[in-house]
């Protein structure tokens, strides 16, 4: 696997799931998550799914179309492990979360 593919999503996958199930501040019609620290960016998180692609471990059988991958990574100022879901079917990011 070369890349991933940030798309724009839905609810059950891309960066609308990120941003509306796991980021507390993004938006204000959906329950919150609390996956991130609070004030943590859009471009934050699009930082931090690059750095767990490029530089974290895979944890996932390679020959599984759903790949997960981990890194401790300091987003916004705070340092914890977090979770990169990729489909390798086409490289596109499902979930990223700690």
């Amino acid at each position: 696997m070369g890349s991933t593919n940030i798309t724009q999503g839905d609810s059950k996958r891309g960066l609308k799931h990120i941003l509306e199930r796991h980021s507390p501040d993004e938006f204000v019609t959906h329950e919150k998550g609390d996956l991130f620290p609070s004030g943590t960016t859009h471009n934050q998180i699009l930082d931090g799914i690059n750095q767990v692609f490029s530089k974290g471990t895979r944890v996932t059988n390679p020959k599984k179309a759903m790949q997960t991958f981990e890194k401790r990574i300091k987003l916004n100022g705070e340092s914890a492990n977090y979770r990169l879901i990729v489909d390798t079917n086409n490289g596109d990011v499902v979930s990223f979360f700690k």
